[in-house]
């Protein structure tokens, strides 16, 4: 089955939606369909660029919400699910967090979250209570480069949450992305991809590195089995095959993806 991340931080403005993006364009990059959760009906910045992803918006914080992703989990077993939760949504998670594990565990449907830290002591004190209370799932700590480098998350990197991540999980670096860039896509609503094919060729040329260091990331977590590489229509077109002969291909022709 496939897993559910979700993305999240006790705090606001380290990173979580870009962290989202970066992960929904990894996924689309190796052909995994993805069902997209937003935590907060006001602002939805990822759905915005992601429209064209089945999504829904769930409260967390509320018993209900927690029911709403059990059943999400149940009726789109073909996706990977990815939660973009608001700081107030993890609170919910944590207070139902025992139910949605087992229910999850039922479904065969691993819970998987990317924890994004800042550099404050009491970012780590959140995800220590948090590791308690989701024991039994997977939990990784991602740093944002963008609020200093790794090597100046002294609280992080001398302390016990470190090592109880490091246990089970990895402790991840989100890389600085150009400001101008990182706007591109959140100012004009658009994918990752379709930001990077819209740019100039100097900015596209940075934009795919940072891609690249992100994917690097996820793969170093398994957080797919990458099945075959899917080219793009331009892609193709340079290998002299016609796109009209290209037939659909049936999964159960790949048994192992």
């Amino acid at each position: 089955m496939k897993p559910i991340y979700i993305v999240g931080s006790s705090k606001g403005g380290v990173g979580k939606s870009l962290l989202t993006m970066a992960l929904l364009d990894y996924f689309s990059q190796i052909g995994q369909s993805c069902f997209l959760v937003e935590t907060e009906s006001r602002l939805m910045d990822v759905h915005r660029s992601y429209r064209h992803l089945p999504f829904a918006v769930l409260d967390l914080s509320s018993e209900l919400g927690s029911i709403g992703l059990i059943d999400l989990a149940y009726r789109h077993r073909d996706r990977v699910i990815v939660v973009n939760a608001t700081a107030m949504s993890i609170e919910g998670i944590e207070k139902y967090s025992q139910n949605l594990i087992t229910e999850l565990a039922a479904l065969d449907r691993q819970l998987i979250t990317l924890w994004v830290i800042d550099r404050l002591t009491s970012s780590l004190d959140s995800l220590a209570e948090y590791l308690k209370i989701v024991r039994g799932s997977t939990v990784h700590a991602v740093i944002n480069n963008y609020l200093g480098d790794e090597d100046y998350f002294y609280a992080y990197q001398n302390s016990s949450v470190k090592s109880s991540i490091e246990a089970a999980g990895k402790s991840l670096v989100l890389p600085v992305l150009n400001s101008y860039i990182c706007d591109k896509f959140f100012n004009t609503n658009a994918t990752i991809e379709d930001a990077a094919t819209g740019m100039l060729l100097g900015y596209r040329s940075v934009l795919n590195s940072w891609r690249k260091k992100c994917h690097d990331m996820f793969d170093s977590i398994a957080v797919a089995k990458p099945s075959r590489y899917i080219l793009s229509r331009t892609e193709i077109s340079a290998t002299d095959v016609s796109i009209a002969r290209l037939q659909p291909v049936s999964l159960a022709e790949f048994p192992d993806y």
